[in-house]
């Protein structure tokens, strides 16, 4: 399973617990911050892909003795 899903289910288990009673509002924001982070860092990833794939393709078009 994918980080962000993950963190998507424990938010909504968390906050399910918040409106029981059953955990602070503190825990529940803990959870909604570390999903914010996993969405940060899934952000960051495809990012530094699409950056990796431009270079790619960037050497893909010059011809081989200009690489040399």
């Amino acid at each position: 399973m994918h980080l962000v899903q993950s963190q998507e289910k424990k938010c909504l288990a968390s906050l399910d617990l918040l409106q029981k009673g059953e955990v602070d509002r503190l825990y529940y924001l803990s959870d909604l911050l570390l999903l914010s982070k996993a969405k940060q860092l899934h952000l960051n990833a495809l990012i530094e892909a699409q950056m990796t794939l431009g270079l790619l393709e960037d050497s893909l078009q010059q011809p081989l003795g200009e690489a040399i």
